[in-house]
């Protein structure tokens, strides 16, 4: 069972997605902050992480580079915002993001881009 990091600072966005994606089979854990999702990724290995933009004292894509510096790069990371733009998704995609999408958030959109990332990161790790 693939296990999803959910960091976003609406409390009824993680447990919407949360129950949605456990319908998928997925097991999800939540953060609240940036800061909470490095100490989350410090004590547990996730699969894969959803993370939005807007959040207060750190923002998605500092969260973004401070797991990309502390934790590990390899982890996919799908930034989720309700303020998209293709400026954000450009500069989130260059820095090693591997999809984006807004909201609100379609499901079925949604699993179709996490079956996706996980498929490409398990091809990379045959390759290693």
């Amino acid at each position: 069972m693939y296990k999803i990091l959910i960091i976003d600072d609406t409390h009824g966005i993680r447990k919407m997605l949360s129950r949605h994606l456990r319908r998928f089979d997925y097991e999800t854990l939540e953060a609240e902050s940036g800061r909470d999702a490095l100490k989350a990724l410090r004590e547990k290995e996730v699969d894969l992480i959803l993370l939005d933009q807007m959040m207060p004292e750190m923002d998605g894509l500092e969260t973004f580079e401070n797991i990309k510096k502390e934790i590990l790069f390899s982890i996919p990371v799908i930034m989720i915002t309700a303020h998209g733009s293709l400026n954000l998704a450009v500069t989130f995609m260059k820095a090693g993001g591997v999809d984006f999408i807004e909201k609100p958030i379609d499901i079925d959109v949604l699993v179709i881009k996490i079956r996706q990332a996980l498929k490409q990161k398990k091809r990379q790790k045959k390759k290693v």
